[in-house]
């Protein structure tokens, strides 16, 4: 960058994807194991080793120490700065020499660069001062087909992958994206080799690499990606910005930040009870555990979500919970609570009574407009029917405390539709009117 910079050939070295993927990425390529137990390769994962281990250390300061004197000597693009905005315009423009990004960025780069120039493949920064490669640091997303009671949207998911992952469609998404070739049959492909050969042959750098990596490049195996991430980028961040900065204070920093989000990604064990007649708690006859996601407010009550060894996902009154401690289990992972999934599991049940999901259509009252967007979301599609009324479809989970819920707005909510839910509904009614039609109680209003 230096050499770049002052020979007069660009403004800037480098700019950097701000992610804090990179930091730990550098670290996994060069085959340092910067958690215990191997990164989590040899059992769980309860120690960050930032500050504790020698190597780790060392490696991590010379790491912040290159971002720390990049930006102290103006080399580069200032840290955090938007890459789609900011950093691929000025290397399309020659203003930036480089820039340090995942390879699914090709496709935005050539497109920005256009017959300019050629674009290459430079090794990433180091983390140490030997600069050990052992690979390519990889990852990626994976794709879900989730059991929503549709068999036909199941079966048309299921169609779309088979599709979108044979040999000429993933080739031609790995050509437009810049993503790799996910296996040999599109690497091989003929739309694949023409890529290779006509539009981007220095991609050919990365799998000469992964060809030749070897076991000991290693990404850590732990459940807080997003929190180590964070907590990486911070670092980056702090010792770009300052050049005066103390990277063991930096450091230390991320070191506990990371080991805190560790110790709290826990099992917990509790009592639950429940009210008897004479209105004391009455415990049941056994410790509960569970590895806790989220808490939710419904109504006046406040619910753990949890994943239960024994119930799977399910929910427990905050204030129906006693005794709780912290285990040294980790959390079991769950993603139908990791995220927005949360949210979306909370949103469906009523009082958090668990039930099948069913997709259900209702007609309500457009007084009711808010009560609806509340309990639904704000991305929930209603459609005018009429001058009154709108009718909107979302999921839920079938219980008596939906049914209750639209009975209780009486002739302004409607169930429209599938007629088993709309049948159940109706037989809802016809037990509660029977309980008060029946000669228990007194019938008789002025009583």
């Amino acid at each position: 960058s230096k050499k770049l910079v002052d020979g007069g050939y660009t403004t800037y070295g480098i700019g950097f994807h701000p992610d804090g993927y990179y930091f730990n990425a550098a670290l996994g390529r060069e085959g340092i194991m910067y958690y215990d137990n191997d990164n989590g390769y040899k059992g769980t994962i309860e120690k960050c080793l930032y500050t504790s281990d020698s190597t780790v250390n060392n490696a991590v300061k010379t790491m912040l120490g290159v971002y720390q004197k990049l930006h102290a000597e103006n080399l580069c693009i200032a840290y955090g700065s938007n890459y789609q905005k900011e950093i691929i315009p000025q290397l399309a423009d020659g203003a930036c020499a480089m820039m340090m990004a995942v390879v699914s960025v090709t496709g935005k780069v050539l497109t920005a660069v256009g017959d300019k120039f050629e674009v290459g493949i430079v090794p990433m920064i180091s983390a140490t001062n030997a600069g050990k490669r052992t690979g390519e640091p990889a990852g990626g997303t994976g794709g879900f087909i989730c059991n929503n009671g549709n068999k036909w949207a199941q079966k048309g998911a299921y169609e779309f992958i088979k599709f979108a992952s044979s040999a000429d469609q993933a080739a031609k998404f790995a050509t437009v994206t810049g993503y790799l070739a996910p296996n040999s049959d599109a690497y091989n492909s003929d739309t694949y080799k023409d890529y290779l050969t006509n539009t981007f042959p220095a991609i050919t750098a990365v799998y000469d690499n992964l060809a030749t990596s070897d076991s000991s490049a290693n990404n850590p195996y732990i459940p807080i990606s997003n929190e180590m991430k964070a907590a990486n980028k911070t670092a980056t961040q702090e010792a770009a910005s300052d050049p005066n900065a103390d990277l063991n204070t930096i450091i230390q920093k991320a070191n506990d930040t990371i080991q805190e989000a560790i110790f709290q990604n826990r099992q917990i064990s509790f009592r639950y009870f429940d009210w008897g007649l004479d209105g004391k708690p009455k415990y049941r006859d056994r410790d509960y555990t569970a590895s806790p996601y989220g808490l939710y407010q419904d109504n006046e009550n406040c619910y753990l979500l949890a994943l239960s060894p024994r119930h799977g996902v399910t929910a427990y009154r905050v204030d129906r919970m006693n005794s709780i401690a912290l285990l040294p289990r980790e959390r079991t992972p769950c993603p139908e609570l990791t995220g927005q999934a949360l949210n979306d599991y909370a949103q469906k049940r009523f009082h958090m009574f668990d039930g099948e999901t069913v997709s259900v259509k209702m007609r309500f009252h457009k007084s009711l407009t808010n009560v609806v967007m509340d309990r639904f979301g704000s991305g929930t599609m209603l459609f005018p029917d009429g001058e009154d009324h709108f009718v909107f479809t979302v999921d839920v989970a079938e219980s008596p405390q939906f049914y209750s819920w639209v009975i209780g707005f009486g002739s302004k909510a409607q169930i429209l539709h599938p007629a088993r839910i709309r049948k159940a509904c109706l037989g809802l009614c016809r037990e509660v009117m029977a309980q008060y039609g029946s000669s228990t109680g007194s019938a008789n209003e002025n009583d």
